[in-house]
């Protein structure tokens, strides 16, 4: 094995099955970084080695395990994905549902917001009278753990929270889901620092969308100066929305997603109207930005043959495999091609709007813009009740089609008249 492993840096499995571990590694020969996979026999050995990998590291050294060779830097017409060290079975979907480390916060306080969700167990937040001055009535905000049969410790890497301006007559929400080792630490961050940071920035009173995009970049380069955290391959995704009297304002960056149910004029039926895209790296616009920076965009092909999600990758290293082409913080990625420069959106919420849903993609997987605007429509204005039968129905359906559940938030926030 000509690899030296940098067993500190232990990487979730993305790229294997409910059996394996990923860690970075230096490749002995060129010095190049590089990525191996370790697989063992069982879930309950995956899970031994990540309580306690370093009592394992006798028996994972005596293992036969093969290191993902590096691409060749040829005219080769399209780029074939790497081997792993075993077959890979499932999971071709998740991003990340594992952090592992225990330190919950950076530095030791809770930010200055309404409401946020940062717990293991589920959390529920609550609003009744909405804002004065805005459209927001009655909402509701919730953020659950995952599930990983391989990482008992597994921590909550999404947040959401809800933050009240009353002297602009506005309304911040937020999702975040944290990916890599770290994501948990990356994602708790903009929840504690980003808000304050907002309100308190010269444009926020004329030009909101310009201070909430200063202070979201502001925020992810002192993170990634700073020594607290590791963001090389560590980072979140980011849905940040204002709501200001009746005008919806939404920087987007990733693949967590906001949309609208509004009434159909023709059939009164509330309908999904989505705002946000997703940031995915086979989109042609940001492929072709990525491949422009020299980095790379390809699906590994699974042992059932289907491929995974498409995922971005160095030119010449097998690393960092990032599922979505933009994002905060990746470092790495960063260096492929992949932004943090949001997108932004701009929206009335005129009277045929009826709510507002934004969440992380633990939702949006397995269920369609229509089917969770019809379970939010099965229950009357309930933003609760609502987030309760997505959360459950989410859950079936990760548990029925893969082996982890990931993280999931969710806020729902009805309108009423100003």
């Amino acid at each position: 094995m000509n690899h030296t492993v940098d067993v500190g840096t232990k990487l979730e499995p993305n790229i294997g099955s409910d059996r394996a571990w990923v860690f970075r590694a230096t490749n002995t020969a060129t010095y190049n970084g590089d990525v191996i996979a370790l697989q063992f026999g069982d879930p309950m050995s995956a899970q031994r080695f990540s309580d306690t990998f370093e009592d394992l590291l006798a028996e994972v050294s005596s293992s036969s395990i093969s290191a993902p060779p590096a691409p060749q830097t040829t005219k080769a017409t399209a780029p074939v994905a790497p081997p792993s060290a075993a077959p890979i079975r499932q999971q071709r979907r998740r991003l990340s549902v594992v952090g592992n480390d225990n330190n919950a916060n950076i530095d030791g306080r809770r930010g200055s917001v309404l409401g946020s969700v940062e717990s293991d167990e589920p959390t529920i937040l609550k609003g009744h009278s909405g804002v004065a001055g805005t459209v927001v009535g009655e909402y509701s905000g919730m953020s659950k753990k995952g599930y990983a049969p391989y990482n008992g410790k597994k921590e909550n890497q999404d947040v959401c929270f809800m933050h009240q301006d009353p002297a602009t007559n506005s309304m911040l929400l937020a999702t975040f889901d944290g990916h890599g080792q770290y994501g948990h630490l990356v994602s708790r961050y903009f929840q504690r620092h980003l808000c304050d940071s907002v309100v308190k920035h010269p444009s926020w009173v004329d030009d909101p969308a310009t201070a909430m995009r200063d202070c979201m970049l502001a925020r992810e380069q002192e993170l990634c100066q700073g020594r607290g955290v590791d963001t090389s391959l560590s980072g979140t995704t980011a849905v940040f929305a204002l709501v200001r009297g009746d005008q919806l304002t939404v920087l987007n960056a990733g693949d967590s997603r906001l949309i609208l149910g509004v009434k159909d004029p023709r059939t009164g039926k509330v309908v999904p109207k989505e705002i946000t895209h997703d940031n995915k790296p086979e989109n042609p616009l940001e492929k072709a930005r990525i491949e422009a920076a020299g980095g790379r965009v390809w699906a590994m092909k699974y042992d059932d043959g289907i491929d995974g999600p498409a995922r971005v990758w160095l030119k010449d290293q097998n690393i960092p495999g990032l599922a979505m082409s933009r994002s905060l913080c990746d470092e790495v990625a960063k260096q492929a091609g992949v932004t943090s420069e949001p997108e932004i959106y701009h929206e009335h919420l005129g009277k045929d709007v009826v709510y507002l849903c934004m969440a992380t993609d633990g939702l949006w997987e397995f269920l369609s813009n229509e089917q969770v605007v019809g379970m939010i429509n099965s229950v009357g204005q309930d933003p609760q009740a609502a987030i309760n039968i997505m959360m459950k129905k989410s859950e079936a359906l990760w548990r029925k089609n893969e082996e982890v559940v990931d993280d999931t938030s969710i806020i729902l926030a009805y309108m009423h008249d100003l």
